[in-house]
């Protein structure tokens, strides 16, 4: 009988230890599940902040929008409705805190939400922001719709930029006009404008969310007058005060490249071309140089337009009579601008053997 009981107490024993196994504890472990899938969701729920500050700003051709970074998010996913109670479809995910929606068709109205997420936990949704591409214009602002958490926030038009300055990053050649400017508080974005008079109509050249933009559109020998105007989903701002950049061309020309030159009686006729290569500035004036015999120095014999390509002028007067350049005549063409000469080198007749040399 009694090791009939220890029997059985030792039974009860081991049962009761396996019960307990099974029913005492409370936490599953993390192991359990390895792919982090709970059984209950909500076990992950307010592990990471929703996005606040969503705003949207509809340009001529896309929707911007923006919202405020979370901490511990590392990536965001950006939902679209066409209807503020729809079905929200995925619309693209992002690491940075904006994106641009390039696929919104103009004259239907968006609706946006935004959600942060991370390698083990998804936010609530952030608030909810509309807007829609003009069918008409350039675009309009977004309005803030509310939404299933976060909610809105009050935005105000930004204030004009200040500090516009614009220089050239390139060259002659290849140029590229920087204009930078100072941020704006609230600002999502930046419209720039340019002008060649001061005071005259500013087109939009185009826009963007950095401080600075590149024009390489311009052209040399003109001036650009450059503005600046801040933008968010409220609206746009003044125009900046303008920066001035004045593409000079410090470029000298080339040398003529000489073409049919003839000799008739006393008479010289020296033909040329001006040089097209984009390295040689633009002549604005050519000069007619000749080989004085008295003093074997160069003199200008005649001064023409910078577009002239042929001079006829009496030649006798200018033959070396002594020496080893008996016969000879040096008569050349320089161009010339306000940055310097192109050089080169003059043509050589022979007035004995009436023959040129080169």
């Amino acid at each position: 009988m009694m090791k009939q009981f220890k029997l059985n107490f030792i039974l009860f024993l081991i049962l009761g230890c396996v019960t307990s196994f099974y029913s005492c504890g409370e936490d599953y472990p993390e192991d359990y599940y390895p792919d982090n899938s709970y059984p209950d969701d909500s076990y992950n729920n307010n592990y990471i902040a929703a996005p606040s500050g969503l705003s949207a700003y509809a340009t001529s051709t896309s929707i911007q929008l923006s919202w405020n970074s979370v901490s511990s998010a590392t990536v965001y996913y950006v939902y679209r409705s066409t209807s503020l109670t729809g079905t929200y479809g995925f619309l693209c995910g992002v690491f940075s805190t904006y994106c641009y929606d390039d696929t919104a068709s103009p004259g239907v109205t968006y609706f946006y939400k935004v959600m942060a997420k991370n390698d083990h936990s998804s936010s609530e949704y952030s608030n909810v922001v509309s807007a829609s591409i003009s069918s008409n214009s350039g675009g309009n602002s977004g309005g803030n719709s509310g939404g299933n958490s976060g909610g809105g926030s009050t935005v105000t038009i930004p204030s004009a930029p200040i500090g516009v300055y614009a220089s050239n990053y390139g060259n002659v050649y290849i140029p590229d006009v920087r204009i930078t400017w100072d941020s704006v508080s609230g600002a999502t974005g930046y419209y720039v404008y340019r002008s060649t008079s001061a005071s005259g109509s500013y087109s939009r050249l185009g826009s963007t969310s950095n401080t600075y933009y590149s024009d390489s559109s311009v052209k040399v020998g003109n001036t650009y007058y450059y503005k600046v105007a801040a933008y968010n989903n409220a609206g746009t701002s003044s125009y900046s005060s303008y920066a001035k950049f004045e593409f000079t061309d410090t470029r000298k020309p080339g040398p003529v490249t000489y073409g049919n030159c003839t000799v008739s009686g006393t008479t010289m006729t020296l033909r040329w071309s001006i040089p097209s290569d984009s390295s040689y500035g633009k002549p604005t004036k050519a000069l007619l140089r000749v080989k004085n015999p008295d003093s074997d120095e160069y003199v200008t014999l005649k001064e023409l337009s910078g577009t002239a390509t042929s001079v006829s002028f009496t030649y006798t007067p200018w033959v070396h009579t002594s020496g080893y350049l008996d016969g000879y005549i040096y008569a050349g063409i320089i161009l010339e601008n306000e940055n310097g000469t192109g050089g080169g080198s003059p043509k050589i007749y022979d007035n004995n053997n009436k023959k040129w040399m080169n």
